[in-house]
């Protein structure tokens, strides 16, 4: 469940001038380059109580960033960002981050996109040079942003919540804020900006931030979308082809947390799992050829064609 927030113009002047006033750190943070990875095996929402944050340590992705202890004391604790990871997939861009402390409120826990690269041209939060922001993130409400203006007040669209809004665990719920020590985010890599890409290019930097206790935030951190690894998309068995066994494979895991090999989308396995494999139907590694795509209809009459026919033989030996 997500709740996607509506800021008056009083809390948007409100919250920039705690922006503004706020005593940041002093001395700048400085930039690190987080690897590139492109993987399916985060979820964000849907998995067990519990297991919530466990993907990000199989799935092997390295901390960007190690934030230390900087923004300590509260009741109940400020928000004091620790290790952050970033990672995507061909929709999503994955963020997660651990807090120092205990138990805490992430009402007030931002994201910072500056998607040209150029401090000069976008919020510079806290005023000292870390990010130059034109799009941000109040846990997960989207608002563009602009050299010296917190919130433009642009219109926000595209991704699956269809308002740019991102998919957060914990979340929003009728009893208020998210509440933890970890947090993620899957935000959207289709959000629009007044109707042009919230992300135009392959490559831009990102800071995590919070205003409450003295403010803290984190390095600069430059990050390249990176591409779907080699293969053959829909080709879900790894066995250099896509045919029916596939798509076997793909009803069998429907609805299930996506970890298929060849498979450009992440979530949960359905309708993009579904249309990769149909566009693909026939293909073969070295060059084979492609037959043409069934319905899923016409690819169960196969596949149970082809099991009757297994039946059939076997009775005649």
């Amino acid at each position: 469940m997500n709740r996607i927030m509506t800021l008056t113009n009083r809390s948007l002047f409100a919250l920039a001038v705690v922006c503004l006033c706020v005593l940041p750190p002093t001395v700048a943070p400085a930039q690190v380059v987080a690897p590139s990875v492109y993987t399916t095996a985060i979820q964000v929402q849907g998995e067990a109580a519990g297991t919530e944050f466990d993907d990000w340590a199989a799935s092997g992705i390295t901390i960007a960033d190690m934030d230390p202890v900087d923004n300590p004391g509260g009741s109940p604790p400020f928000i004091d960002i620790g290790d952050i990871q970033i990672a995507n997939d061909n929709d999503f861009i994955y963020i997660h981050t651990t807090t120092h402390g205990g138990h805490t409120s992430f009402a007030n826990l931002f994201l910072a996109f500056d998607t040209d690269q150029n401090v000069a041209t976008g919020f510079d939060v806290f005023g000292i040079g870390v990010i130059g922001s034109e799009f941000g993130y109040q846990t997960d409400f989207p608002f563009g942003q602009a050299a010296g203006v917190y919130n433009t007040g642009a219109t926000i669209t595209g991704g699956s919540l269809g308002n740019g809004g991102a998919v957060i665990f914990p979340f929003w719920t009728e009893a208020g804020a998210p509440q933890g020590t970890q947090m993620e985010w899957a935000v959207p890599r289709s959000a629009m900006i007044n109707g042009s890409p919230a992300f135009p290019n392959d490559s831009f930097d990102l800071a995590i931030w919070a205003d409450s206790g003295l403010g803290d935030i984190s390095q600069r951190i430059s990050y390249t979308i990176a591409d779907a690894p080699a293969g053959l998309p829909g080709d879900y068995n790894d066995d250099d082809k896509v045919d029916a066994a596939d798509y076997t494979i793909w009803r069998k895991n429907e609805g299930t947390m996506n970890t298929l090999p060849n498979d450009p989308h992440g979530g949960t396995i359905g309708v993009n799992q579904y249309n990769t494999w149909r566009e693909s139907f026939g293909a073969m590694g070295g060059g084979g050829g492609r037959a043409a795509v069934p319905e899923p209809t016409t690819a169960g009459l196969l596949i149970a064609a082809a099991i009757a026919l297994g039946v059939w033989c076997r009775g005649r030996l």
